[in-house]
């Protein structure tokens, strides 16, 4: 059995059999991994601790016929959050990645740009727990979230037209919204998004959506966790 050894960032986990568990990794150099912990759901299991969602870990996978097995993990950084809106974008990137990317197809610009993500996320939610304010105004986290999203579209070869006519479910943009989405959809221009008004944003995030949803075939409860709950 071969085995080998990369950064992996963790995107969700989920039951497998009576104590087994199932992690999906994001990881740096080969891309999407499924693989299975064993008795992961024991209290003593010492990997689990290293594979929490939003954790990257230094992580030795081992081939298997069916499905990969974490051999060992080691935790290299832990990204924490508090705040419910914060957790549900961080939700939604996770999801995101989960939901577009296949197994196996290792693509380090997104894994940099989920990284970079999740660490702007947990700045915000430190700054929020310091200041503690009651009404905190998402609407700049709102527009990195749909740049983050923009940004990986285009990572995966998405031919962004806003032009083409035959989407003819997708919400018409007017020219402001445009603007913020052809700002989105450039590497460096997070000062120039956000100084997009809140009723362009939330055009932008109608847009989003059903972009979306026609590639994926079906709705994103974390999409709608995000921005709508």
């Amino acid at each position: 059995m071969s085995t080998f050894k990369t950064e992996a960032l963790v995107l969700t986990k989920k039951p497998l059999r009576v104590a087994d568990r199932l992690y999906i990794l994001y990881t740096r150099h080969y891309g999407k991994v499924e693989a299975k912990v064993r008795s992961a759901a024991r209290s003593q299991s010492k990997l689990a601790g290293h594979l929490e969602p939003f954790c990257i870990s230094s992580v030795m996978i081992a081939k298997g016929r069916e499905l990969e097995t974490i051999a060992g993990a080691k935790l290299i950084k832990n990204f924490s959050f508090t705040d419910f809106k914060i957790q549900s974008l961080a939700n939604l990137a996770s999801d995101l990645v989960n939901r577009l990317i296949k197994p196996a197809w290792p693509q380090q610009e997104i894994y940099q740009l989920l990284e970079s993500f999740l660490a702007v996320l947990e700045r915000q939610d430190l700054l929020l727990q310091k200041q503690k304010v009651k009404d905190f105004n998402y609407t700049g986290l709102y527009l990195l979230s749909l740049r983050f999203i923009w940004q990986m579209l285009i990572y995966l070869g998405y031919k962004i037209n806003l032009e083409q006519k035959e989407k003819g479910t997708l919400p018409t943009l007017t020219s402001a919204g445009k603007k913020l989405l052809t700002d989105c959809l450039k590497e460096k221009n997070e000062l120039t998004i956000l100084q997009s008004s809140s009723k362009v944003v939330r055009e932008l995030v109608n847009f989003t959506q059903e972009y979306l949803r026609y590639f994926l075939e079906s709705d994103l409860k974390s999409f709608y966790l995000s921005f709508y709950a």
